[in-house]
């Protein structure tokens, strides 16, 4: 059985009006958001709630882009939250491809 290696992304969220005005169902969102993050094979690591351009700072991991791109559409229909998302790199990919830069 091949290994996937996760793939980290880190999610920037706004409330929408919706989901401001729906703030207190925000707990049951997170469960059903916790149900589609398991069928497409994502898990989130970390959770922040931020002051400033964002409400949320949500970091996963995703065995393929597939399943990241499947959760953000389906918790976006919810109507509650807009997403802005980049595929991130830690400190081991990241050395990698200087050592492919340096190389070249």
């Amino acid at each position: 059985m091949e290994v996937v290696a996760m793939q980290t992304y880190i999610a920037l969220v706004k409330l929408t009006d919706k989901g401001r005005v729906e703030i207190a169902e925000s707990l049951k969102r997170g469960e059903y958001a916790q149900e589609i993050m398991e069928r497409n094979g994502v898990t989130m690591r970390e959770y922040y709630l931020t002051i400033g351009a964002y409400d949320f700072v949500l970091i996963f991991d995703a065995q393929h882009e597939r399943g990241m791109a499947q959760t953000l559409v389906e918790i976006g229909r919810l109507g509650a939250i807009r997403t802005e998302t980049m595929l991130a790199f830690g400190k081991e990919p990241y050395g990698e491809i200087q050592e492919r830069l340096n190389a070249g």
